[in-house]
């Protein structure tokens, strides 16, 4: 892996005399706990994934801005998997061609509950799941293949997605592998995301992903999922966005009967800030149904496969999360606390919460930064196995430095 960041370093300088803009980019990630423990294990650990991102970025455009493409290589994946590859062209301003993967995502619709709400550090110092967030408000897309985005009238861009490949954490699938579809497969694996910005009040967005199924099977249980949401940016300070999703089931083939049901989903994101302080919030609830049985933290979160046949239960889940922030000057402090409560149909005396506060703060040092925090769960969720509410805690630390 040195030799190929060293060989596409020097490749990229070459490349600076053909391109009018070049440039080169990159980013250190590690990550460890100080302490990990809970109250159902006798021993506190320390450890973490070490470097959980170290990578060497490469992009360029002709003279004129209309061809370009980028390449990021990471140390730390597996040999010949790039976690961003691309081309794209833009013939003229109202068409643009993209062609390759971007495992970051493009085309999302979720701007202030995902990456926005936390800024880093998802799932590690913070509390995320990226896939919950991305169901509740559908639209990225972060597999392999070609998009077209139109922009035709000022305010509004259509984004349209043939994809012929999965993300690397897609069961199965491979970033730099592509797929085979045949011409009847086509119609079931489009993609179509569309927003409009109001101007002084807000922007709109649309959302369609089919199912990866073909239509003419007639095993198939959905014909893909829908969502659309609004975004408010017209009240100074304030941020509010407001969706709902659900997937356009094939009644013939969904067993209502045994809660083969799938979920509708509303989403609220705010975030308000006023000088050095703000507070952010974010909720859904998934109703008519859920993804699986939790046994697990998490293991009921709903996927975006789960039109593959991941197991239904029918009831309610709603999260939320409500985080104040104040921005010291030396380092800026977070507060996080919220709740997931899932509630199985039919069963009046199960309610299955799980608590979580996480405090923690955030200190920027010229390109890099640390984070640090606490993180605490109260698991309540009681089965024969686990009778009891279990409370974990972590002391996670952060290290990034970009160049």
């Amino acid at each position: 892996m040195r030799k190929v960041i060293a060989i596409s370093v020097v490749l990229a300088l070459v490349a600076g005399a053909a391109f009018a803009q070049t440039s080169i980019s990159g980013t250190i990630d590690t990550r460890i706990r100080l302490a990990n423990g809970s109250t159902a294990a006798d021993d506190v650990t320390i450890g973490g994934p070490g470097v959980a991102d170290g990578y060497v970025q490469l992009s360029g455009q002709d003279a004129d801005g209309k061809f370009g493409g980028l390449v990021r290589i990471r140390a730390n994946e597996g040999e010949g998997n790039f976690h961003r590859a691309f081309t794209w062209w833009q013939p003229i301003p109202q068409l643009r061609v993209f062609l390759g993967h971007d495992l970051d995502g493009k085309f999302g619709t979720d701007p202030l509950t995902a990456w926005g709400f936390h800024q880093g550090a998802e799932g590690y110092v913070e509390r995320h799941d990226w896939d919950f967030w991305r169901a509740v408000f559908p639209g990225n897309w972060d597999g392999f293949g070609l998009a077209l985005s139109f922009y035709i009238v000022q305010g509004l861009e259509i984004n349209f997605v043939i994809p012929t490949g999965l993300p690397e954490w897609y069961p199965g699938s491979s970033s730099n592998a592509s797929q085979t579809l045949t011409y009847q497969q086509i119609l079931g694996s489009l993609r179509l995301q569309m927003n409009y910005a109001i101007p002084d009040l807000g922007k709109v967005y649309f959302s369609y992903i089919g199912p990866r199924e073909d239509f003419g099977n007639d095993g198939i249980k959905n014909y893909g999922q829908i969502g659309g949401s609004f975004q408010l940016t017209a009240i100074e300070g304030l941020n509010v966005q407001l969706g709902v999703t659900t997937y356009l089931e094939n009644d013939k083939n969904v067993d209502n009967s045994s809660g083969q049901y799938y979920p509708i989903l509303v989403g609220l994101g705010m975030h308000f800030a006023a000088g050095d302080w703000g507070v952010k919030l974010r909720a859904a609830g998934s109703f008519r149904s859920y993804a699986g049985t939790r046994t697990t933290t998490d293991s009921w979160r709903l996927r975006p496969w789960i039109h593959w046949g991941v197991p239904f239960t029918e009831g309610t889940l709603v999260t939320f999360n409500v985080m104040p922030w104040y921005n010291f000057g030396a380092l800026a402090a977070y507060f996080d606390i919220g709740a997931d409560i899932a509630k199985p149909a039919g069963d009046t005396t199960v309610v299955d919460p799980y608590f979580w506060f996480n405090p923690y703060i955030r200190k920027s040092i010229g390109p890099g930064s640390i984070r640090a925090g606490l993180m605490i769960g109260v698991d309540s969720h009681a089965n024969d196995a686990n009778p009891e509410a279990v409370t974990t805690f972590s002391i996670p630390i952060q290290f990034t430095f970009s160049f």
